[in-house]
């Protein structure tokens, strides 16, 4: 069955990856080289396949990506950006926590690859800046679930603009639906992690500090540069790649840094740490190797019919084909294309059910799936960088995502008596 072969390959990565935990581009190529040879590929097309995967155009140009994204980070940490932000976000915000969670919330309204990278050193730097040391589990936890409290609507992500293309539903439709998914992810972030964090922070009760939000102006310019190139794309129909839309975003983002704090002196072996980035680079291209093992050999779908031999209820096949694509995909793109075409043929078959209430069921627990991905970029990236260990991580993370599981079922019923 696809899902003992499933489970195979996820007990594989976990144990390679406690044992490589710098090198966890290896415990993911492994994997993808078994799930290609569990399902029916040669040992020959399965390297075949995932080295296509890795060094297409486009997973070189995301590699590229989390690079130049992990140089900024270095410079910003050079340049004293981190603190000079750190500083004037402690001025506005009550508490090192919440400016945490701002930090982290900020960066996630541009959706990348590794975009953990970039909120990472300013979660890090608002909370632990302050002398108290807490866990690098609650910290990845916290990085990582604030970036993604966007993700239910925010019309940039992938995953929305692959839903609607996938559904048939616009905007109007599924943004008042689900908008109201993004507070609820913050009140339960704010229960879960951020009560949990310690802080020695005495604020300053003047307010007085001598940095301002120009502080902020290469991170908000790697964001608006972002937006203002998607928007030209769409209005002058230009089909290119995310990434290609995010490396000159970010490169001006670098340059600003640079001219911004151009007195500073700062040394170039910090800022090009190929320890820092090479791993980092390589571990975005074996995930791009994993996710082509996933398409061409139709993984997704192998589990679908499984669950379906079962002859489960429809509403759990709506419920765990996304979860599970959700979970071996680790991308919002991955558990939409993988389950959501399925689960939209469904539904012509059964009528009874409310369109938008499935969906939205569908969507949420997709999500709590992929936040619970050992493969997704972001909570690799995250766990990297504060060096978490997995049980520390998901200790974290679980209640949440449990929380927020729920609270997607109760709104599919809520849609389903008043749609």
């Amino acid at each position: 069955m696809s899902l003992v072969k499933v489970a195979i390959i996820f007990l594989v990565i976990f144990l390679l990856s406690t044992r490589l935990k710098k090198w966890i581009a290896v415990a993911i190529f492994t994997g993808a080289i078994l799930s290609g040879i569990l399902f029916a590929f040669s040992p020959v097309k399965t390297f075949v396949v995932v080295f296509k995967g890795m060094f297409t155009l486009e997973s070189v140009s995301l590699s590229l990506l989390v690079s130049l994204i992990t140089v900024m980070g270095s410079l910003m940490k050079e340049t004293n950006l981190l603190d000079d932000c750190r500083e004037y976000a402690l001025k506005v915000f009550p508490s090192a926590r919440s400016a945490g969670a701002f930090m982290a919330s900020l960066i996630g309204l541009l959706p990348m690859p590794g975009g953990a990278l970039f909120s990472a050193p300013l979660v890090g730097a608002s909370i632990e800046g302050e002398g108290e040391k807490n866990s690098p589990g609650l910290m990845t936890a916290l990085n990582y679930w604030f970036r993604h409290v966007w993700e239910f609507w925010w019309p940039l992500y992938p995953g929305i603009i692959a839903l609607l293309a996938v559904t048939g539903l616009d905007l109007s439709q599924w943004i008042p639906v689900s908008i109201v998914f993004t507070p609820l992810a913050i009140f339960l972030g704010w229960i879960f992690l951020l009560r949990r964090v310690k802080v020695t922070l005495v604020k300053n009760k003047s307010g007085q500090t001598k940095n301002s939000p120009k502080a902020f102006m290469p991170l908000l310019s790697v964001i608006i540069s972002a937006v203002i190139f998607k928007i030209l794309a769409v209005l002058f129909k230009i089909d290119i790649q995310t990434a290609f839309l995010i490396i000159p975003a970010v490169l001006i983002g670098i340059l600003i840094n640079l001219t911004q704090y151009r007195h500073k002196k700062i040394k170039l072996s910090a800022v090009l740490n190929w320890q820092r980035i090479l791993p980092i680079a390589v571990l975005l291209l074996t995930i791009m190797g994993y996710k082509a093992i996933i398409e061409q050999a139709n993984i997704a779908t192998g589990i679908a019919a499984d669950i379906q031999s079962l002859n489960l209820p429809v509403i759990l096949l709506f419920v765990l084909l996304p979860f599970i694509a959700g979970v071996i995909t680790g991308i919002a793109v991955g558990y939409i294309g993988a389950s959501f075409p399925l689960i939209v043929e469904m539904l012509a078959d059964f009528p009874q059910y409310s369109k938008i209430a499935v969906l939205v069921l569908a969507f949420g627990w997709g999500y709590v799936g992929m936040m619970l991905s050992p493969f997704h970029a972001c909570f690799l990236f995250s766990k990297d960088y504060f060096y978490a260990s997995w049980k520390d991580s998901y200790k974290y993370l679980w209640l949440p995502a449990i929380f927020l599981a729920i609270a997607f079922t109760i709104a599919y019923i809520l849609l389903e008596l008043f749609s």
